[in-house]
C-alpha cells in the first residue's frame, strides 16, 4: 500500500510540475486549454447526465414526448431510448470508465444532439403549438444554440483547428514527458554579448 501511494503522490507531482512548466514558460494556450477542456467536459457531463434524467421525470416526460415531430413513430420509446443515452453518454464523457470509452460516448452524444435537432426545429417552426412552454424568440435561441452545443462537446474531447489532442496535452504522452524534462533540467541563463551573440564558454541551454 505504501507503494501505491508513493507512486500516486510522484504521478500527482508530476501533474503539477508539467503544468506549472506551462505557466513559467508562458505556454498560456496550452494551459489554459489544458484547464478549460476538463472543466467544460465535467460540465458537459453533469449536463448530459441531468438532462436524461429529466427525460424520466413525470412532469418533464410530457413535454419532451409533446415536442417530438409528428413524422417521428413511437415518441415515447425515443424519449427513453434519448434520456438513457444521454444518461450514460454523460457518465462516460467523465473519463471515468477510460479514455477509449470516454471518446466514443464524445461522439455519440454528438449524434444525439444532431438527432435531436428536428424537435428543435419543430418547436421554432410551429411556435404557436408551444405558445404555452416558451415565447417564439426563446424556441429560435433554442435551436441556434445547437451547433454551439455541439461545436463545444466536439472540443471537449477532441479539439481543433491547432489545439493540441488529449493525447498530446496529457502529462504522460510522450512530448509531454519530453516537455517536462527538459524544462525541469537545472540550466543557468545564457550569457550574451551586447549584439544578443551567445559569449564564448557560456553553457548552452538544451
Amino acid at each position: 500500500v505504501g507503494m501505491d501511494l508513493e507512486e500516486g503522490q510522484g504521478v500527482c507531482d508530476s501533474k503539477w510540475k508539467w503544468w506549472m512548466t506551462l505557466v513559467d514558460e508562458g505556454d498560456w494556450r496550452l494551459f489554459v486549454n489544458v484547464h478549460l477542456r476538463t472543466a467544460l467536459r465535467w460540465f458537459l457531463s453533469v449536463f448530459f447526465i441531468f438532462a436524461g434524467l429529466r427525460h424520466f421525470v413525470p412532469s418533464h416526460h410530457e413535454f419532451f414526448v409533446r415536442i417530438v415531430p409528428p413524422y417521428i413513430p413511437e415518441p415515447t420509446i425515443m424519449v427513453h431510448v434519448s434520456g438513457t443515452c444521454e444518461i450514460l453518454g454523460g457518465l462516460a464523457l467523465t473519463g471515468l470508465l477510460g479514455y477509449q470509452l470516454r471518446q466514443a460516448s464524445g461522439w455519440a452524444l454528438a449524434a444525439l444532439l444532431v438527432a435531436v435537432t428536428p424537435a428543435e426545429a419543430h418547436m421554432a417552426l410551429h411556435p404557436s403549438e408551444f405558445a404555452d412552454i416558451a415565447p417564439p424568440y426563446q424556441l429560435y435561441i433554442r435551436l441556434a444554440l445547437q451547433p454551439v452545443l455541439i461545436a463545444l462537446l466536439l472540443w471537449s474531447f477532441c479539439g481543433w483547428l491547432g489545439v493540441l489532442s488529449p493525447s498530446n496535452s496529457h502529462p504522460s504522452s510522450k512530448n509531454a514527458s519530453i516537455h517536462l524534462s527538459s524544462s525541469s533540467s537545472n540550466s543557468k541563463p545564457q550569457k550574451l554579448n551586447s549584439d544578443g551573440t551567445p559569449k564564448l564558454g557560456s553553457k548552452k541551454i538544451v
